[in-house]
């Protein structure tokens, strides 16, 4: 179980990460970019859970579904965030 767990934190990092540089590189409208690509991992995640279904726990399935538009948004929201306040996200 503690691999599970680990899996999905890595999982919800990469997630995040992913849609905020997508909502950063969007020419506008960033949360929109941001969900697109949330209800694109959501399409592979169904087909990934329909695959690998008898592998792992009931839990750790409805978990990783549950939380795929959650970590979009939340890319998303850290790049609008960003705009809001009138910061580039650059390093010095």
């Amino acid at each position: 179980m503690p691999l599970l767990l680990f899996t999905q934190f890595y999982v919800a990092v990469f997630a995040i990460t992913g849609c905020y540089l997508t909502a950063r590189l969007a020419p506008s409208h960033p949360m929109r970019h941001a969900l697109i690509l949330g209800v694109l991992g959501l399409a592979f995640k169904i087909v990934g859970t329909i695959t690998l279904w008898d592998m792992v726990p009931v839990w750790y399935h409805v978990l990783a579904l549950a939380l795929v538009m959650p970590y979009a948004w939340i890319g998303g929201r850290l790049r609008e965030d960003q705009i809001v306040r009138g910061t580039t996200g650059r390093l010095p």
